[in-house]
């Protein structure tokens, strides 16, 4: 039986109930179709006209083995998803996907992880079994739904992947990104596709187990460990932007220190503890 993850198909749509709305999917390739959903992209990121992606390169995209699906609300755009066709030698084609964005006043209901299942769907259509995406690992809400909800994991740490490009989500920091993978044909991932994702509580718990690395000059002798996250850093960086760096660049020292001997980034540790902490749990074993 073929996972649906609660959509119906209705010719190029994908559509399902949600939050008492109706939440379409469309899969969309022309110019006409695409260029809304770029004045929606602006919007979303608060970029000005240098910002600006011309509707025709998605449309390219969507012809050429990516996808470009534009997402309503009782047909209401708020949101889209813009994936690009890939290659690389140890993975051959597979899919990036560069945008997925949504109306301020829709973040945080979880269109999120229905976009991810409308694009696993497509992407097993098209037998694309990797998609990649990249975040800034200190978008915790981010980080929440690429580990613990998607089953993603990172081998990869990209310094400063975009140079400055303005926008409200731009705190003014090098824009360091993880490469997520995130490989559909996982059982990892198709149980947390399916909503069966693990408590946080029992993710703390799990990570008990591993210490927290603090010195990049350390070699490496557990199977797992936890690098802390600094709390609130692109906010304080807007106000203190050397501090802010200085703490990016530690960060970015002991990630890259054991991404470099094996470790992945397996999932992500919001502790209730007071002051409460946050941390990602890399781990040497395959995922």
């Amino acid at each position: 039986m073929i996972e649906t993850y609660g959509f119906e198909r209705q010719g190029r749509d994908l559509v399902k109930p949600f939050h008492g709305r109706m939440l379409t999917l469309t899969r969309l390739d022309t110019v006409p179709e695409i260029e809304p959903y770029m004045d929606l992209y602006q919007e979303i990121w608060g970029l000005d006209e240098r910002g600006r992606i011309p509707a025709h390169e998605p449309t390219v995209a969507a012809r050429v083995g990516g996808l470009f699906l534009g997402v309503e609300l009782d047909r209401e755009k708020v949101g889209l998803v813009y994936v690009l066709p890939a290659y690389d030698p140890e993975n051959g084609y597979h899919h990036h996907s560069n945008i997925m964005g949504f109306k301020a006043e829709y973040q945080k209901m979880g269109l999120g992880m229905e976009a991810k299942r409308a694009h696993a769907l497509l992407a097993g259509e098209m037998g694309v079994k990797l998609v990649t995406w990249t975040f800034d690992p200190f978008m915790l809400p981010n980080a929440n739904l690429n580990f613990r909800k998607l089953g993603g994991i990172v081998r990869t740490y990209l310094e400063d992947a975009y140079g400055p490009y303005g926008g409200r989500f731009d705190p003014g920091l090098p824009t360091d990104r993880f490469l997520v993978e995130w490989r559909l044909d996982r059982e990892r991932v198709q149980t947390r596709l399916r909503g069966d994702w693990p408590l946080m509580e029992e993710l703390c718990q799990r990570g008990q187990a591993a210490p927290v690395f603090r010195d990049p000059a350390e070699e490496p002798t557990a199977s797992a460990y936890r690098v802390e996250v600094p709390a609130n850093l692109l906010e304080r960086a807007q106000q203190d932007p050397e501090a802010g760096r200085e703490e990016q660049r530690a960060f970015r020292s002991r990630i890259q220190s054991l991404l470099r001997t094996g470790f992945r980034v397996t999932e992500f540790l919001r502790e209730t503890s007071r002051p409460a902490s946050t941390y990602y749990l890399l781990e040497k074993s395959p995922a």
